[in-house]
C-alpha cells in the first residue's frame, strides 16, 4: 500500500457564512468523538480540480446550507448529495466558478495548501478521482479561536 506523510492542513471556518456546516465539521473534527474524521481518507483527488474526503460509514444525519462565497483556490467546502450535506468535503485545488451556488463554502486553507493539498493533487489518482495512494487524517481538532484583531 502507497502511503504518504503529506503534513499538516490548517484551515479556517467561515462560522457566521455557514453556521451549520462549521459546527457540523468542528464536530467531526472532535477526534474523541465516537464519529469523527480520525482514520478517515481523502477518497477522492481530481487533479487539478479537488481532494475529498469526510466519507464516514456512519454518517450524521443530513442538512441543506447554501451561501453565495466563491470557490477560490484553497476554499474548504462541503460537498452534498441532491442539496443535501453530511460528512463530506473537499478542498478546491483552483478557482471553480462552476461549484458556485451548488457547494458551500464554509473555510479556507490557512496553512499547508502547498506541502499537503498540492503534494496530493501531483499523486492524484483515475479520471474518477480515486486516489492511487492512501491520505489518512491521522489527527484532527480545532484549535482555540484567537482574539479580535490577532488573526
Amino acid at each position: 500500500d502507497n502511503k504518504f506523510d503529506v503534513g499538516r492542513l490548517e484551515l479556517g471556518l467561515f462560522g457566521k457564512e455557514a453556521p451549520l456546516c462549521t459546527e457540523r465539521f468542528k464536530s467531526l473534527c472532535d477526534a474523541s468523538a465516537p464519529v469523527s474524521y480520525k482514520g478517515n481518507n481523502f477518497h477522492r483527488c481530481i487533479r487539478g480540480f479537488i481532494i475529498q474526503a469526510g466519507k464516514l460509514e456512519a454518517p450524521p444525519p443530513p442538512f441543506a446550507e447554501k451561501n453565495d462565497l466563491v470557490h477560490v483556490e484553497g476554499a474548504l467546502c462541503m460537498s452534498n448529495d441532491g442539496g443535501e450535506s453530511t460528512s463530506e468535503f473537499f478542498v478546491a485545488l483552483r478557482r471553480a466558478d462552476e461549484l458556485d451556488g451548488v457547494y458551500t463554502v464554509f473555510g479556507q486553507v490557512l496553512s499547508g495548501m502547498k506541502e499537503v493539498a498540492l503534494d496530493m493533487d501531483r499523486r492524484a489518482g483515475n479520471a474518477d478521482g480515486e486516489p492511487w495512494c492512501t491520505y489518512v487524517i491521522t489527527s484532527c481538532g480545532v484549535l482555540p479561536d484567537e482574539p479580535e484583531g490577532e488573526q
